[in-house]
C-alpha cells in the first residue's frame, strides 16, 4: 500500500500514564528504526473527548520534552476542539480532533500521489522529447558521415584518375621517345613506367585508407556520444520514482490512473511497485477531505 502505520496503545489517565506514553513511544520509534534504518514520517498522538482533569496527566515534562526530540513531525489531536494540554503546545502540528488529524493525514497523502504522478508524467514526457532528440541527432551524423565517406571516395576516385592519365601521358611520351633512340632503350623505358605506375598505386591505396579510417572514427566517436545519451535517458525513467516507496496504478488496459474521478465502482485495476504488480478490485470511491485549518473552531467529538 501507500501507506504504513504502526500503533501503539497506552493509557492516558491515571497515575503512571505519561511514564507508560513515553516508554510505548520509545520503544516503537526504536523497532521502527531498526527495522526500517529511518524515521517514520509522522507521529500522531490522539485521544477522545473526556474531562478536562482526565486530560491534566499529559502535562508531563518528561513526555513534552520526548515529542520535542523526536526528529519527525508529531501530530497531537486530543479531546475535543476546547481541550488544550502541553503536547498540543509543543507539537509540529496540532488538530482539534483526532478525525481532524486523519482527515489532514488523508489530504497529505492524496497531495502526495497526485505529485509523484504528474511527477513521473513529465518525466516520461521529457524522457520520450530526449530520446527523439537523440535519435535525430544520431541520424544527422550518420547522414553526414556517409556524405563526407562518399565526397572523400569520389575526390580519391578522380585523383586516381589524373594520376593515371599522367602516368599513361608520361609513358607515352618515354615510349615514343624510346622509339626514336634504340630498341635496347626501349625496355629500360618500360621498367621505369611500371615502377613509377606501382608507386602512385600504393599512394592511392594508402590515401584511400587513410580516409576510411577516417570516416570510421568519427563514426565510432558518434556511436559513443549516441551510448551516452541513451543511458542518460533510460537512467531518468520510472524505477527511481518507485524506489522512493511510490506505485502506479493503471487500468487493465495499462493506461496510467492520476485521479480519482477516473476511477469506477467495481473496476479492476493494476498497482505496479519497484519489484514487481498487483491487481485490486475497486469496492468503494471517497472524495478527498480538505485539510482543515489548526486554528478552525468547529465543534467535532468522538
Amino acid at each position: 500500500g501507500i501507506c504504513e502505520f504502526v500503533y501503539v496503545h497506552s493509557r492516558f489517565q491515571g497515575e503512571g500514564a505519561a511514564h507508560e506514553i513515553t516508554q510505548g513511544l520509545r520503544e516503537a520509534l526504536t523497532k521502527w528504526k531498526r527495522e526500517r534504518k529511518a524515521w517514520p514520517d509522522a507521529v500522531v498522538i490522539i485521544r477522545g473527548g473526556g474531562a478536562a482533569n482526565d486530560l491534566a496527566w499529559l502535562n508531563d515534562y518528561d513526555l513534552a520534552l520526548l515529542v520535542c526530540k523526536i526528529p519527525t513531525p508529531v501530530f497531537t489531536g486530543i479531546g475535543h476542539e476546547r481541550d488544550s494540554t502541553l503536547l498540543d503546545e509543543v507539537a509540529h502540528t496540532r488538530f482539534d480532533t483526532p478525525s481532524k488529524v486523519i482527515a489532514g493525514i488523508e489530504q497529505v497523502i492524496v497531495s502526495r500521489v497526485r505529485e509523484a504522478r504528474e511527477n513521473f508524467e513529465a518525466i516520461t514526457y521529457a524522457a520520450s522529447l530526449a530520446n527523439q532528440r537523440a535519435r535525430t541527432h544520431v541520424q544527422r551524423l550518420e547522414a553526414d558521415n556517409r556524405a563526407n565517406a562518399r565526397h572523400q571516395i569520389e575526390l580519391a576516385r578522380l585523383r586516381t584518375r589524373e594520376i593515371i592519365g599522367d602516368v599513361k601521358e608520361g609513358a607515352s611520351r618515354a615510349v615514343v621517345a624510346g622509339r626514336e633512340r634504340s630498341a635496347a632503350h626501349l625496355d629500360f623505358i618500360l621498367e621505369r613506367g611500371v615502377s613509377h605506375t606501382l608507386r602512385v598505386r600504393v599512394q592511392v591505396d594508402a590515401q584511400f585508407d587513410a580516409m576510411q579510417q577516417g570516416a570510421k572514427a568519427v563514426f565510432h566517436d558518434a556511436r559513443g556520444r549516441v551510448k551516452g545519451l541513451i543511458r542518460e535517458i533510460m537512467g531518468q525513467g520510472p524505477e527511481k520514482t518507485l524506489r522512493r516507496g511510490f506505485a502506479i496504478m493503471r487500468t487493465v488496459n495499462g493506461q496510467p490512473i492520476t485521479r480519482v474521478k477516473e476511477l469506477a465502482l467495481g473496476q479492476h485495476v493494476s498497482l505496479q511497485f519497484l519489484d514487481g504488480t498487483v491487481c485490486a478490485h475497486v469496492d468503494t470511491l471517497a472524495q478527498a477531505v480538505p485539510m482543515p485549518s489548526p486554528t478552525d473552531h468547529s465543534k467535532d467529538s468522538q
